[in-house]
């Protein structure tokens, strides 16, 4: 039987996140609760380091929530405790933006998950390039990454290149 309990390590991030990303804004009109599961699991041969779920009629009445659905951060106990800050950081947001929040005119919210913006095989990538217009967008990103990790290991040689006593910019 698998074994959960509260995250409030995730939530903490959560919370900053939601704050400061204009994505996740919405949420913070939202129940999202956040909860650890002892062991990661596996789908389609890869390791699940969280999952983002949306919890709705009977399973929400049931949690207490009368009025609608919540959202929920699972992450899994085992995986979390072995990655840096950042990679937590990230793995927040990840989850974070699976959901959406559509509210209408009356103030009333529709809660709804999103899919992946890509989802492809590397192998399919250097057979045929950026066959769909996706994996060009996720490209373009991708590159634009690879830049600023660029720029910043070649700043990094240059200021390990000074002699001890000379100050960058003198």
């Amino acid at each position: 039987m698998t074994t959960f309990t509260g995250a409030a390590e995730v939530e903490k991030i959560a919370t900053d996140l939601i704050r400061k990303v204009p994505q996740h804004k919405p949420l913070a009109d939202v129940r999202v609760e956040y909860v650890f599961r002892a062991e990661a699991t596996r789908s389609k041969g890869k390791l699940v380091l969280g999952k983002a779920r949306l919890v709705s009629g009977l399973n929400a009445f049931l949690a207490g929530q009368i009025d609608g659905a919540f959202f929920v951060v699972e992450v899994a106990r085992n995986t979390w405790d072995r990655l840096t800050p950042s990679q937590r950081r990230a793995l927040v947001d990840h989850e974070l933006m699976h959901f959406i929040v559509d509210e209408d005119a009356d103030g009333n919210y529709r809660l709804a998950l999103r899919g992946h913006d890509l989802e492809e095989f590397a192998d399919v990538i250097k057979r045929h390039g950026f066959w769909r217009s996706e994996v060009a967008v996720f490209s373009d990103v991708v590159a634009e990454q690879m830049s600023l990790a660029l720029d910043e290991a070649t700043r990094f040689l240059e200021d390990d290149m000074l002699p001890p006593d000379e100050e960058p910019g003198e």
